[in-house]
């Protein structure tokens, strides 16, 4: 087997690696900021995780444009998403625990 066969795996399985570190290293970042500010870790994961990059590229592009309201709904309509959905499934499966 040639190196061009096999070299796609072998990112494929680093780049599989290094996604799991980042995953762990931010898991202990949030936990850590959550017992530093004495706030659930769940309430700054929903918070944080939400914020991905292309929610904050539309904010930011919105908010360029003088568009205010949709910079805001799109940069914290992920992370009110998280919270609002955990709940609901959380209320759902009390109630049908």
């Amino acid at each position: 087997m040639s190196w061009s066969l096999i070299w796609p795996f072998v990112l494929f399985a680093a780049g599989v690696g290094l996604v799991i570190w980042a995953t762990e290293r931010l898991l202990e970042g949030l936990v850590g900021l959550a017992s530093l500010v004495r706030v659930s870790t769940f309430a700054i994961a929903a918070i944080l995780s939400g914020f991905e990059a292309e929610n904050v590229a539309v904010g930011l592009a919105a908010a360029r444009r003088g568009a205010s309201e949709v910079a805001l709904g799109t940069v914290f309509g992920g992370a009110i998403f998280l919270v609002c959905g955990a709940l609901g499934l959380g209320r759902y499966s009390i109630r049908c625990g």
